[in-house]
Formats: C-alpha cells, structure tokens, sequence
C-alpha cells in the first residue's frame, strides 16, 4: 500500500511538471508564428555610369553646335559690309552671293585695259554662278573712275579702293591689275593677276569641290 502511494505521487509529479513545459513550447511557438516579417525595403537602382556619361556627352555635344551656330551667326560677311560702301555705279553688288571677287583695275593701267573687254563679257556668265565682280578703281579721282567705267561699258558695281577697306577679305593691292577671289566671310580663295578672272570658272568649281569634300 505504501508503494503504491509512493508510485502515484510520483506521476502526479510527473504531470504537474509536464504543464509548464508543454505551455512553454506552446508560447514559444506561438510567439514565432504572431511575430511579424521584416519587410525588405526595396533598394532604388543606381543610374547607371555609362547614362551619366551618355548624359554629360550629349549636353556637351548640344553646347557645341549651339556655340558654333552662334559664331557661324555672327561671323562678320562681305554682304553686310558691301551695304556700307559707297559705289560709283548705280549699279550695286549682289548681296546674296556665294562668292565676291576684288578687281584692281585702272584706266592708266595697259594691261588692266588689255584683259578688260573679256572680263566684261564674263561677268554675265559669273552671275548666273552667284559670282560678284566689283571693280576697286584705282585712278586718282571719281571722275576719271567714272568715265573708264563707262569707256568699257562696265555693267558690275564699282568703288574706290578706300570705301572698300572695311569689306571682309579685301586688302589694297600690291600691283595692277590684281583679283582676288574670296567666300562669303571674306576667306580667300585665290589671289593673283588679274588675267586669271579668264579661269574664273574652273576656280569656283574646284573651291566648291573642296568646300562639299570637307563638308
């Protein structure tokens, strides 16, 4: 009888001892089931390096062609110089030209006189190029400029070599007669007697060719 009192204490023990136990496992478990996930924040991606350099290219890119617009913009032309000088002929230059030539030329001059009837004859075919021929006179006055005009029946605008000094590309000459051939801004394209006006043609040709070759 004694042991089988001893035996039952013992699994009461037992019993009791196993509640708290089993209540622990079941908090525990309870616990990681009703604990909330951390939710992962999502990383924002990078721009990528090579965007900011694409980036940074195309604006510089952008600059440039602005920059060079506005210089193109502003570079100083022969047309709008040409609207300043002050002609002997009623006749006046083309403004719309793509190239402008300067012919030294003068009625006491024998070789000027030599070549001027041919240059009068080319000068129709010239502008049909959008070639402008003007005549920097170089006789002592007005008067005597206009009466070699009109001896050679000149239809291309003339002037003085002083009215013509500020005009882009054109400079005195060093001997008579001398032409120089110059763009639209002046820059030059062939300087030298006045006889190569008679190659006029094959001069234009070969700068044109040049200008669409760098282009």
């Amino acid at each position: 009888m004694k042991h089988t009192h001893l035996l039952t204490i013992a699994l009461l023990g037992l019993s009791v001892c196993g509640l708290p136990l089993q209540q622990a496992q079941a908090d525990d478990t309870a616990t990681t089931t009703l604990s909330p996930r951390k939710e992962k924040k999502k990383k924002k991606k990078p721009t990528s390096a090579d965007d900011k350099e694409a980036s940074v290219q195309t604006d510089a890119a952008d600059q440039d062609t602005s920059s060079e617009e506005n210089a193109e913009e502003e570079r100083p032309t022969v047309a709008s110089a040409l609207k300043q000088v002050k002609f002997l002929t009623s006749t006046k230059p083309s403004l719309k030209a793509k190239y402008y030539v300067f012919l030294h030329s003068a009625s006491w001059c024998g070789p000027c006189r030599a070549i001027m009837p041919d240059i009068v004859k080319e000068y129709k075919k010239m502008k049909r190029k959008k070639v402008e021929l003007i005549l920097a006179c170089g006789d002592s006055s007005e008067e005597s400029a206009e009466n070699y005009i009109k001896s050679y029946k000149m239809k291309f605008p003339a002037a003085m070599p002083g009215a013509l000094v500020k005009v882009p590309g054109y400079k005195n000459a060093a001997y008579y007669p001398n032409a120089i051939i110059v763009d639209q801004y002046g820059q030059v394209v062939q300087e030298g007697h006045g006889k190569i006006l008679l190659e006029w043609n094959s001069i234009i040709t070969e700068a044109n060719n040049k200008a669409a070759a760098e282009n």
